[in-house]
């Protein structure tokens, strides 16, 4: 479930959903069909956040009346202009006392600032608090953006290095999606300010390697299977090709060798059989051949994965 249906079905029923115009691009970018997503978790209408109050003829035009609306929900910029616009949002509608029930997400994460500016403004517990992580997005196949407009801006001109850290935040998620990168590089001071956040998150975060280790597992189990193919034929109309050819190399090896335990088992016991028992056994005997040998193929092919897969762990 992505962050967005997140922010959309928290509240029940019908909804408005209130954007900052700076976030409706970068929004669009993850779904063309944006409003039909919206539709689909009870959006029954969408506006932009503006200096006027709820009651105003601009946020009440269309079958939809915003004053009519329950569920108010913001998807605003953390800055202090659009704290101060919902604050006087929710303090212009209290002369309707119940008519509605706010939720405010801040982009990229809740700050300490905004929540002083809704406690001094009086209605911090009148709102229901939360942050959309909108963070990198796809604007070409080679082209990943965090679509902060003003970050030089805060950089250099207010000294406000909060972007660095959104930047920073967002590798150290994309590294949890899709394995370690090993090296990062960039160019200038604030480049290498986020390489070495980055490098400092990654140590203090031993799930990012925890979940790089399982990636880095999964990856064995399905170079064990290609390695093991090399060897014996085996495809995947193969239904034990088919099984164990995408599992972790150490399961895949575990269930290997349950079932040349078993075809062995059947060997042994091939003398207790009865007539029937035999015609049986002799039906299943290239399958039990085929497990004796790939038994026999995996342990070579393990070890040299499991010493690879310990080295490149040690180098995290």
């Amino acid at each position: 479930m992505s962050d967005m249906q997140v922010c959309t079905i928290a509240k029940r029923g019908k909804k408005a959903l209130i954007l900052d115009p700076s976030c409706s691009g970068p929004i669009t970018l993850l779904d063309g069909s944006l409003s039909e997503l919206l539709a689909e978790h009870g959006v029954c209408k969408l506006q932009y956040l503006e200096a006027k109050p709820l009651d105003d003829p601009s946020y009440n035009s269309g079958d939809v009346q915003l004053v009519d609306v329950k569920n108010i929900v913001y998807i605003v910029r953390a800055t202090l202009q659009n704290a101060q616009l919902v604050a006087n949002h929710v303090r212009g509608a209290r002369t309707r006392p119940g008519a509605h029930d706010f939720s405010v997400y801040f982009v990229p994460r809740r700050t300490i600032a905004c929540d002083k500016v809704l406690e001094d403004e009086g209605v911090y517990g009148d709102i229901q608090l939360g942050e959309y992580a909108l963070e990198l997005l796809p604007c070409e196949e080679d082209v990943l953006s965090l679509e902060m407009e003003y970050a030089f801006r805060d950089c250099v001109v207010d000294g406000d290095s909060s972007s660095l850290f959104y930047v920073a935040r967002a590798i150290m998620r994309l590294q949890s999606m899709f394995g370690l990168i090993p090296r990062l590089q960039g160019k200038g001071p604030a480049a290498v300010a986020v390489r070495d956040m980055a490098l400092r998150m990654r140590r203090e975060n031993p799930m990012i390697t925890a979940a790089v280790g399982y990636r880095k597992s999964a990856e064995a189990g399905g170079e064990f299977a290609r390695s093991v193919k090399g060897s014996t034929l085996l495809n995947s109309t193969d239904p034990f090709y088919r099984e164990f050819r995408d599992l972790p190399y150490h399961i895949a090896i575990q269930r290997l060798q349950h079932y040349a335990r078993d075809a062995r088992r059947e060997y042994t016991e091939l003398g207790n059989k009865d007539l029937s028992e035999l015609k049986t056994f002799v039906k299943g005997l290239p399958k039990l051949m085929m497990l004796d040998r790939l038994s026999d193929i995996a342990t070579p092919v393990a070890e040299q994965i499991l010493t690879r897969f310990a080295t490149e762990l040690s180098d995290f």
